[in-house]
């Protein structure tokens, strides 16, 4: 008899926890717009009686309330002003003198957010249509987006989101990209090294098609992920080279990766990665040094794009044949990175120091003119 009060007792319980996951999605959808009332809740939800619902929206709110709650979104209950018609939110101080409840759902993470997250989901080059659809469908389970079709019909006629069978995208089969950071991210987590194929597009033998393959094998120490210049990049040392730079990787052209079960990570230096990133613009490694240059006072927003906004402005008084305003930077960054920056805009920067960055944007340039001899 026990165990069958047990039975009924269980399957309560879980009609329970149903009736709440259905209220919940039930407030995200009818809500969003403006908070709604027990009534209309009831009139559009026939999963459990108006009682049921009150009860369960009262334990909602109960355990989304307090200072320690840790769901990531809250039930909010309102009442509206007499006067103004305008909502209030209701709190343990207030007094309800038969005003009728209104509530609505507020996640933690704002839809400013999520349209962020799902307009560079959208255009990222190396997840195809159905992992992108996938993963916004999964985002929207937090907060609601606009309809999938306006991003399926992007995506179908892009070819960086084609189907993984078309083209070059072939290269990339279903989940490889998001195994490869699955993988090194475990790696990582027990302290274990891990070996890949590095892999980069080149020309096929009779120079008529581009096709992606091994360049080479790396056994390598990650350290950590980070985002740059729109691409996904690992950053750490290769096995071997652990007393060199640091290198960066493309996540997507690491391919095959594996843990090294019997190879630990070095102990590497604790890097802020927001400060790498800015000391390393266009992702090019090596050591970081106080470098500075001349550049148009317009371009500076092209600067800060590359070298982050950790760095010093200091006057000049030169100006070109067109009478541009010019500043000085200064800003700490690896000599490769800075030369390369400085010669993509050679028409509008120029080197100043140290001297190594000087003469390396001077070989840039002759030798790329030598090219239109």
């Amino acid at each position: 008899m026990s165990k069958r009060k047990d039975m009924v007792s269980e399957e309560r319980s879980n009609n329970s926890t149903l009736n709440m996951v259905y209220l919940i999605q039930a407030l995200k959808n009818y809500s969003e717009k403006e908070p709604i009332t027990l009534k209309e809740i009831a009139r559009r939800c026939d999963f459990c009686s108006p009682y049921t619902i009150r009860n369960l929206l009262d334990a909602l709110y109960r355990r989304t309330n307090p200072k320690n709650k840790n769901l990531d979104f809250r039930l909010i209950k309102y009442i509206k002003d007499k006067e103004t018609g305008k909502f209030i939110e209701w709190n343990n101080d207030l007094i309800n003198t038969g005003e009728t409840y209104y509530y609505k759902i507020e996640f933690d993470v704002k839809k400013s957010e999520i349209k962020l997250l799902t307009d560079a989901l959208s255009m990222f080059p190396f997840l195809n249509s159905e992992q992108t659809i996938k993963l916004i469908k999964a985002i929207e389970q937090i907060c609601s987006i606009p309809d999938l079709s306006y991003f399926k019909k992007i995506m179908y006629e892009y070819d960086y989101k084609a189907q993984v069978d078309k083209g070059l995208r072939q290269a990339y089969s279903s989940n490889e990209f998001f195994k490869t950071i699955e993988t090194i991210n475990e790696a990582m987590k027990i302290g274990k090294c891990v070996r890949f194929d590095y892999c980069m597009y080149a020309a096929n033998p009779d120079k008529t098609k581009l096709v992606f393959a091994k360049r080479s094998t790396k056994i390598f120490h990650p350290a950590f992920f980070i985002w740059s210049n729109g691409f996904y990049y690992l950053v750490g040392k290769e096995d071997g080279r652990i007393n060199g730079d640091f290198s960066n990787l493309r996540v997507d052209r690491i391919q095959n990766v594996e843990i090294c079960n019997n190879l630990e990570i070095c102990n590497l230096d604790n890097i802020n990665p927001a400060k790498y990133r800015d000391e390393n613009p266009v992702m090019y490694g090596g050591e970081t040094e106080r470098v500075e240059f001349r550049v148009r006072e317009s371009l500076l927003n092209a600067v800060v794009d590359s070298f982050g906004k950790n760095l010093q402005v200091k006057p000049t008084y030169f100006t070109d044949n067109y009478d541009n305003e010019y500043v000085i930077v200064v800003a700490n960054s690896t000599v490769d990175g800075a030369a390369m920056w400085l010669t993509e805009y050679c028409k509008y920067a120029t080197a100043l120091s140290p001297l190594s960055l000087v003469e390396k944007v001077k070989r840039n340039l002759i030798e790329g003119l030598k090219l239109y001899n």
